[in-house]
């Protein structure tokens, strides 16, 4: 492998003098080319953050955090699906839409305080 690195080297014309350093991912054999050639190696940042993910993505809070977040798309999604199933008046009669003010408090328990009328 050491040898192959050097042997790209030549094939596109660069000079082993001027490397100053190389990218890899945490393959052994790749680590051990670079220190067999005298070569500063670097860790790629695509590599480092894929392992961080998958090291976090294993941890229980993240995954809870994850389920949490999928439920509240869920709900903003479904509250858009039920917005245009209104507008195409299949959900109530347009006339008798109640205000959006109206809508979010009694959805949420939460005054939204607007008088403007959901579309």
């Amino acid at each position: 492998m050491a040898a192959g690195l050097k042997q790209a080297l030549a094939t596109w014309d660069l000079e082993e003098s001027k490397l100053v350093c190389i990218t890899t991912d945490n393959a052994a054999d790749v680590i051990l080319a670079a220190e067999l050639n005298g070569w500063m190696r670097l860790q790629g940042f695509g590599h480092r953050l894929h392992l961080a993910v998958e090291r976090a993505m294993k941890d229980h809070r993240v995954e809870r955090a994850v389920g949490v977040c999928k439920k509240v798309v869920s709900t903003f999604s479904f509250s858009w699906k039920k917005r245009e199933r209104a507008e195409k008046g299949t959900d109530r009669p347009q006339t008798a839409r109640p205000l959006l003010k109206d809508r979010v408090s009694n959805q949420t328990g939460i005054q939204a305080g607007h008088g403007f009328q959901s579309p």
